[in-house]
């Protein structure tokens, strides 16, 4: 099969091997290169991402401040006849105050 042209491991097969060596090389150097820089991406990119959650987060909602309820005083009972089928209505100032809805202000004009 081989001739007397002397295929096989002459000269150009040596270099054919050394070009495919160092393609081989070239190659690996690429696909390490680029695994680096897109681990490297993903890394920056979720701590840049994690920092903007920190800074621009909605602020927790903040509970209705209550205020404390005034106690209700006794009544005698020869002072009357008491309800005692419908639910207390307590009304005191407070109450009242946070009953009424609110009115936005007027726009400056």
């Amino acid at each position: 099969m081989h001739g007397p042209i002397g295929y096989g491991h002459g000269v150009v097969g040596v270099f054919g091997a050394i070009v495919g060596f160092i393609g081989t090389l070239i190659l690996i150097a690429i696909v390490v290169a680029v695994l680096f820089f897109l681990i490297r991406f993903l890394i920056v990119g979720t701590k840049a991402a994690q920092l903007y959650l920190d800074t621009h987060r909605a602020p927790a909602p903040v509970e209705p401040k209550t205020t404390p309820v005034e106690p209700v005083e006794a009544t005698p009972a020869s002072a009357g006849p008491v309800d005692t089928g419908s639910p207390a209505k307590v009304s005191t100032s407070s109450n009242s105050a946070a009953r009424k809805p609110r009115t936005p202000k007027a726009p400056p004009s």
